[in-house]
């Protein structure tokens, strides 16, 4: 989880400042985008996820966005999609320090909100009830859902259960 500190701390910017980087902030009227700029990042956003219910944000060449002034972090474009670009919102898993590096683009219509309703999805999709951590893993890296680990958080799902390394679609559901 987050120290209480980080968790003040982002609580206290929030108002005033954007995240730009790990460890960088900005005054939000520092941070001036023209209408141009503006259509240009929400269209490459567009064409990313043509055909796609979500893209991963480690998924994208930040070569192909504007220069703004700015370079170009996952903080910084999940702070101008926040506050710029409705037409987009971003799904994170709820815990950990780096979950913006792990975020997950989505139309503003998708019917998905939430970390494991993205997984459950993928699950249904891939006709798999049922999977142990390892195919959990791979299905799921190979899906583009996640880059590196699957969040803790998944083990305890409202829609999907763990026990016994097995994670299974729960009857409810």
């Amino acid at each position: 989880g987050q120290s209480t500190a980080v968790i003040i701390f982002d609580n206290l910017t929030r108002d005033n400042y954007y995240r730009i980087s790990r460890t960088e902030y900005l005054r939000k009227d520092a941070l001036i985008l023209s209408s141009e700029e503006i259509i240009q990042i929400s269209e490459l956003l567009t064409a990313y996820l043509e055909n796609k219910e979500y893209i991963g944000v480690w998924e994208m060449n930040f070569k192909s966005f504007p220069n703004i002034g700015y370079e170009w972090t996952v903080h910084l474009l999940e702070s101008i999609v926040v506050c710029y670009i409705k037409e987009y919102r971003i799904i994170t898993p709820n815990y950990g320090s780096n979950k913006t590096e792990r975020g997950l683009y989505v139309p503003c219509n998708s019917k998905l909100s939430t970390f494991d309703e993205v997984v459950l999805n993928v699950m249904k999709k891939n006709d798999r009830k049922m999977l142990t951590e390892s195919e959990m893993y791979t299905m799921l890296v190979l899906s583009g859902v996640i880059k590196n680990s699957v969040p803790n958080e998944l083990k305890e799902s409202k829609l999907i259960s763990f026990k016994d390394g097995i994670y299974m679609i729960k009857e409810s559901v």
